[in-house]
């Protein structure tokens, strides 16, 4: 039999129960969030001396900005689930407590300004983040950038930058920073089994459907005479994706053009599948989908975004499919 556990811990307050949590990470939002409800009449009690009893409302005790950690398991075995920070609170019944990952901390910089001739996506991060708790993935590539200018920006727009322009990926898992090519970061793989450790699976789809096998990928990169260069990958006759990029280092466009095209090419399984809270799953993992009545349905395939549910009707994780990384 499993019961279901939960801890919040709020800065230095004492950990508490809540009614329940709802959390959502993506690899295509650097921006976690998580939600906690809680009985808006809910008090701390401590024990003090000649055991006299102090009563304080919690709400007294909660500001905005404090570190919150969201634990939640089985039997007691809890996993972190969600680290970051109080956002807003809401005060209605039951009472909201929004929350905020690590870019929280990204939101206090302001006029941020920096120019680089040549630098690397990891030393342009590493200046950012410096002086802060954020810590950079050992699994960042090793991608160079030229002519790059932040003038004024907050912390929030230079991400937004290399996400936009640079074409890169950008996601926090925790504390932990990664910017790079998407699906270069596979941290774990995780086996699901359809009609077994997976609770709902109607919002999955599969197609064998090869339409953009072929696709051609063209990136445009602009040169200091406002023209755009083509540079080229993928089959002479395949259907033409068009993409522009700036500051990229040319030899970082062969895996940018494969990463980009993993995205177009549909084949395998979309959607979303929901499971209970275990096993773990982070978005930049990989689920293995095993199907018995369907042997050649199985694959492996990228975690895109993972939504984690935990109330009084029980814990879920629902978890969104992307590209197909193989059949093994």
């Amino acid at each position: 039999m499993f019961e279901m556990c939960l801890n919040i811990k709020i800065d230095k307050i004492k950990p508490f129960k809540a009614n329940g949590f709802t959390i959502r990470k993506s690899v295509c939002d650097f921006c976690d969030t998580a939600t906690i409800k809680i009985p808006a009449k809910t008090v701390l009690k401590s024990v003090r001396a000649n055991h006299y009893i102090h009563v304080e409302p919690l709400t007294q005790k909660l500001l905005e900005g404090q570190p919150v950690i969201i634990e939640a398991g089985y039997n007691n075995e809890n996993k972190v689930r969600f680290k970051g920070f109080i956002r807003r609170i809401n005060y209605k019944t039951p009472l909201e407590i929004e929350c905020e990952g690590y870019s929280y901390l990204l939101v206090s910089i302001k006029n941020y300004c920096k120019s680089y001739l040549t630098t690397t996506v990891r030393q342009l991060l590493a200046d950012l983040v410096f002086g802060t708790p954020i810590k950079l993935s050992d699994e960042i590539p090793d991608i160079v950038l030229h002519k790059i200018v932040f003038k004024n920006f907050s912390g929030i727009d230079v991400l937004k930058y290399l996400k936009n322009k640079c074409l890169l990926t950008v996601y926090f898992n925790g504390e932990v920073l990664y910017a790079g090519l998407r699906e270069m970061e596979i941290k774990k793989s995780v086996n699901l089994l359809l009609g077994w450790n997976v609770i709902k699976d109607n919002e999955l789809k599969y197609s064998d459907n090869k339409e953009n096998a072929n696709v051609k990928i063209v990136l445009q990169k602009r040169e200091l005479t406002g023209h755009y260069k083509k540079v080229e990958h993928g089959q002479k006759d395949g259907n033409i994706k068009v993409y522009k990029v700036n500051h990229l280092d040319e030899k970082s466009f062969p895996q940018l053009a494969g990463a980009l095209k993993s995205k177009l090419v549909n084949s395998g399984y979309e959607g979303k599948v929901t499971t209970f809270l275990e096993p773990l799953i982070e978005p930049g993992m990989s689920v293995i989908i095993n199907d018995n009545e369907y042997s050649d349905r199985k694959g492996t395939f990228f975690v895109e975004s993972v939504e984690t549910q935990f109330s009084t009707s029980g814990g879920r994780q629902v978890i969104g499919v992307g590209s197909s990384l193989g059949t093994g």
